[in-house]
């Protein structure tokens, strides 16, 4: 033996200074589940309250993508395999082991407005239909960005492009949290 540590042979290494127990000693809170749900390329994550002061670190594929006081969490993906984990943490700092999830998106968002909206005819020489089966806000810009139109509809529009002159116009339509532009062509 040297400085009390211990070794029995010329194979091993020597151990010196070491505390039983450690003196830096770690306190988990307790552990979770985590609940998944995916419908089309929506996740939703859940889990059960910890502490009501607790906040909550979620992780997607290892970066951290949101510290929140909520236990449900909503997000919208392409196509993939995903590994979600959820970390409890403390006023005092102290951390939860992390609760995973592994998520895999198979659909491509059938249901978001890019898929949805309808704008015909383009090119256009007299009246543009826009048709959403939801209602809608929308906005005409001109090539050099100025706004021509602004309005709302409750699903189907028909807009009279026969006082505007031959060109390339965008057409930029929001609902529900998601926006679209379209190019128009005006003959």
């Amino acid at each position: 033996m040297k400085n009390g540590s211990g070794s029995y042979g010329d194979d091993c290494c020597w151990i010196d200074d070491v505390q039983f127990p450690s003196a830096h000693t770690f306190t988990f809170l307790p552990e979770f589940e985590l609940e998944t749900q995916v419908v089309e390329n929506e996740v939703t994550l859940t889990w059960p309250m910890q502490d009501p002061t607790d906040d909550y670190l979620i992780r997607r594929n290892g970066t951290p993508i949101a510290l929140q006081h909520e236990t449900t969490f909503t997000e919208w993906l392409n196509l993939g395999t995903f590994t979600y984990s959820v970390t409890a943490v403390s006023s005092e700092g102290l951390q939860s082991i992390p609760a995973f999830a592994t998520v895999e998106i198979t659909v491509l968002g059938i249901d978001s407005i890019e898929n949805t909206l309808r704008v015909f005819p383009n090119p256009v020489r007299s009246y543009l239909n826009i048709s959403y089966d939801r209602p809608f806000s929308y906005k005409l810009f001109n090539s050099i960005g100025q706004q021509l139109w602004v309005g709302e509809s409750a699903g189907d529009l028909y807009m009279d492009c026969r006082t505007l002159s031959q060109g390339v116009y965008f057409l930029f339509v929001a609902t529900e949290g998601e926006t679209c532009t379209k190019k128009i062509i005006v003959q």
